[in-house]
């Protein structure tokens, strides 16, 4: 499996099928848990019992939010060295060296850069990182 190898090229396909599957992972169920809390604060703050114990309710802690927060966290963990290894391979793939992932901590474009970097088709140069 390729999942943590970092030798070798991916393709574009190979890339973007798999950030489609870990948009899927990571950000519904993030869009989930976000749509879920705002639920409900506003039926706790709008209900009788909470209003009257205290107007604050950032102190709250639902089970089950906690539970899909957790359940969240653990899958982008999960996932992270494998989409840090495709991607690796995929500027490889473009004729880039892997550590050029690193650009992506520079504020304000550095994500960006990275971003377009992918979008590059294949380099026939880029067979250099398969003969290791």
């Amino acid at each position: 499996m390729n999942y943590a190898r970092f030798r070798g090229r991916a393709s574009r396909s190979e890339y973007w099928f798999f950030s489609l599957f870990f948009a899927l992972i990571i950000f519904v169920p993030t869009a989930v848990f976000g749509i879920a809390d705002a639920l409900l604060s506003d039926y706790l703050s709008s209900s009788s019992v909470y209003t009257d114990v205290s107007s604050d309710i950032s102190g709250r802690s639902d089970p089950l939010l906690i539970a899909l927060g957790w359940l969240i966290f653990l899958a982008a963990i999960g996932l992270f060295v494998p989409m840090l290894a495709l991607t690796w391979r995929r500027l490889h793939d473009a004729n880039f060296a892997g550590p050029l992932w690193f650009i992506s901590f520079v504020p304000y474009g550095g994500s960006f850069t990275v971003f377009i970097l992918t979008l590059l088709s294949s380099n026939p140069q880029g067979r250099r990182f398969d003969r290791r």
